[in-house]
């Protein structure tokens, strides 16, 4: 047995599959006492693998067809005919008003809750009708009709409809233009969704742009930023919501590229400055996601703060890493001072040498002589040992401390510079608010005096004598 429910009716049926889908639902009309053609109404599957499909004679006759695990079925109007009876108020210039505006409020509540006839009312191009009454009405109805389209461009089939049916795309963006701020809202809604949801809405939005500034004499998008600056919140974020997704959706850098340049000749920085100081967290974060995206940061906002200190916490780790470096050399100054002693003792050596007649080669290394240290001269003759032992060694520790005072002194020149350039970005921001000036200038001036402090210690670094081998 299988229960049937009309309303708040019910009844139950064996439902023999050798009995035609016709009588059944005549049968079952009858029962229930509906009003009107029994050939208008229909069984629709609750549950089961086929749960919410309207069963045809097709259906019926196919043996693959079943109806195991179904709960109950619904006794309603066929889709096709309650989209009809809908249609034919949608398109009737002459309907009355009242009449229009109750149609298109049914179908959106039908179109958001019965997936049956939403897909019969796409595939019977009901979004196009919508689109004419859009157009043709104005208030309560034009509202309505934009959310039974927002409806419909949920399902696949409304949005491969509209992206396919010429001139469909051009209409929804025209609907920006409109005068009603509630219309814009909405409109902009629908632009930004179908941007979004297709694999080619940038270039679908961008061409139904370049159309919509023809026919109206201006500049591509040129609307589309004064409405970003109309006054109205959500008329606005949905306005930059829009920008972003293009940005997101650009098939390519050169076209993001030749996107923002286009919107940066219409002055988009300039009225972001202005709007920035609205506080709506969506609306924040659609601005620093449009900067991000961009490269164009805006005076002021928080994204540029956010620059500022994550430059301020590099040249941090930049300073500590030179800091360690520097460290490191002091480390190496008693080391520097014994390599120095030694070379010094070398040439003493190598002259003493020379006037005691003790035959020395030109081309062999050295070793130090001490005049202390009996063992210095071995048999009247300089010993050679400890020289050739410590003259390869000191000879490399000391063009590697070398290279390194060198390269130390290169990215002290550079951090100063980006130092300056910090600060002459940070003067740029005098009307900042005071407790963030008061930590930058802190900062700036720790880095001014960790950096003084650094080439005092390299100028003494510098200042000593430098290692040179003298040859024999």
């Amino acid at each position: 047995m299988l229960r049937v429910v009309c309303g708040q009716a019910e009844r139950s049926d064996e439902f023999a599959r050798d009995v035609p889908l016709s009588e059944l639902e005549k049968k079952f009309c009858k029962l229930f006492n509906v009003e009107g053609d029994p050939n208008d109404y229909g069984f629709q599957v609750e549950g089961g693998e086929f749960s919410k499909k309207c069963i045809t004679e097709e259906d019926w006759n196919d043996k693959s067809f079943h109806l195991g695990g179904v709960q109950f079925l619904t006794l309603r109007v066929r889709p096709s005919v309650l989209v009809e009876q809908n249609k034919k108020v949608l398109i009737d210039p002459n309907a009355e008003p009242e009449t229009l505006k109750k149609v298109v409020f049914n179908l959106r509540h039908i179109i958001s809750n019965d997936v049956a006839t939403a897909e019969e009312f796409i595939d019977k191009h009901g979004m196009e009708d919508m689109m004419s009454v859009i157009h043709r009405t104005k208030g309560v109805t034009e509202g309505y009709a934009l959310a039974v389209l927002r409806c419909s461009l949920g399902f696949v089939s409304g949005l491969r409809f509209l992206t396919e049916t010429h001139g469909l795309v051009y209409k929804l963006y025209d609907l920006i233009s409109s005068q009603s701020l509630q219309v814009q809202k909405q409109s902009l809604e629908l632009v930004f969704a179908l941007c979004k949801a297709h694999d080619d809405g940038f270039r679908l939005v961008h061409r139904a742009a370049k159309n919509a500034a023809k026919e109206a004499g201006e500049v591509p998008y040129e609307h589309l930023l004064t409405l970003l600056q109309s006054g109205d919140f959500d008329v606005q974020l949905n306005s930059l919501t829009l920008i972003n997704i293009m940005m997101y959706k650009a098939p390519s850098e050169h076209k993001l590229r030749k996107f923002v340049a286009r919107l940066e000749q219409l002055g988009i920085k300039k009225i972001l400055v202005e709007i920035q100081r609205v506080e709506h967290v969506d609306f924040q974060r659609q601005l620093a996601a449009f900067q991000e995206n961009s490269n164009v940061a805006i005076p002021k906002s928080y994204y540029e703060v956010e620059l500022y200190r994550q430059k301020n916490e590099e040249l941090s780790a930049l300073y500590h890493d030179l800091e360690e470096k520097n460290n490191y050399l002091e480390q190496q100054q008693p080391l520097v001072r014994l390599l120095r002693s030694e070379l010094l003792r070398y040439r003493n050596m190598i002259r003493m040498a020379i006037e005691n007649g003790v035959p020395v080669s030109f081309t062999a290394p050295s070793d130090r002589l001490d005049a202390i240290d009996a063992n210095a001269i071995v048999d009247g003759k300089v010993n050679l040992q400890l020289m050739v032992e410590l003259t390869p060694y000191a000879q490399e520790r000391v063009d590697v401390i070398q290279r390194e005072r060198d390269a130390l002194q290169t990215e002290i020149v550079a951090l100063q510079h980006k130092l300056n350039a910090l600060t002459r970005q940070l003067e740029v921001e005098t009307d900042t608010a005071a407790r963030r000036i008061h930590v930058e200038m802190q900062l700036r001036s720790k880095l001014e005096d960790e950096i003084v402090s650094l080439k005092a210690q390299i100028e003494t670094l510098a200042s000593r004598p430098t290692i040179t081998q003298v040859a024999p």
